[in-house]
């Protein structure tokens, strides 16, 4: 009795955190667009369970055009994260509004990730926020409540689905490197691998664009005549991807 009764014990912690969970779909009032996908324990459906994710509501018009593309990679993300029993647990990341700009450019869409334990931020979070001079990030110790280092300047590429690429269906990674020099200036580009319907034109656009558009802002933050710190090549990816 006393052997049952410890192999009970044992599997009970492996039986609670395996229950059986439901997905949730709610949607904005008055609108087919979804604002949270939850999942919950389907013997208590008030328990949250497992992962989540939330979205900015959006025109109707850019509704559409991103209903095609997976949830996790929609550009209205609010956040994402998971809950055990009703709190916020593991890894969560919280998103700015994707319509949200800086000096005429789109910054992070990140706004904070790290991880939650019973509910409360602990360990090392990176941050991204804006300042008078451009965006910046930040590393910040929520267990011992201290910044790590100093906040650097944000430097990060994004680009928007072609409407022609997206559609035709068209899918793929880009993946390019680039040369920048201590001005700030990309003076060379090489295409590693390509994807039509506008997919590389508008990531080399966009590599351009970017560069031009933080010069002023890495200056002041340098604060020195050249505005880069120094030279540097970059390989970045961009990722095109559907359902």
């Amino acid at each position: 009795m006393q052997r049952i009764l410890l192999l009970f014990l044992f599997c009970l912690p492996v039986l609670s955190f395996s229950q059986e969970t439901v997905e949730v779909v709610k949607k904005f009032n008055g609108s087919s667009q979804i604002s949270e996908v939850e999942n919950v324990l389907k013997s208590n459906p008030s328990i949250k369970q497992g992962f989540y994710i939330s979205f900015y509501k959006i025109s109707d018009e850019a509704f559409k055009k991103n209903e095609k593309i997976p949830l996790e990679d929609r550009p209205n993300i609010q956040s994402t994260g998971y809950f055990k029993s009703n709190l916020k647990d593991s890894t969560w990341t919280e998103y700015y509004n994707y319509l949200y700009k800086t000096n005429g450019d789109s910054i992070s869409r990140i706004k904070e990730t790290g991880n939650y334990k019973h509910g409360k931020k602990i360990g090392i979070w990176i941050e991204f926020f804006n300042t008078a001079d451009g965006m910046v990030m930040r590393k910040y110790n929520y267990t011992t409540h201290s910044l790590v280092g100093k906040p650097i300047p944000y430097i990060h590429v994004g680009v928007n689905y072609p409407p022609h690429a997206l559609d035709s269906a068209i899918q793929g990674t880009v993946e390019i490197k680039y040369h920048v020099n201590k001005e700030c200036i990309v003076d060379s580009i090489l295409v590693v691998k390509g994807v039509g319907g506008g997919c590389t034109k508008i990531c080399i656009q966009r590599i351009n664009e970017y560069w031009e558009s933080i010069k002023g802002a890495l200056q002041k933050y340098y604060r020195q005549n050249s505005p880069c710190d120094k030279d540097k090549s970059i390989i970045q990816q961009f990722n095109f991807k559907m359902n």
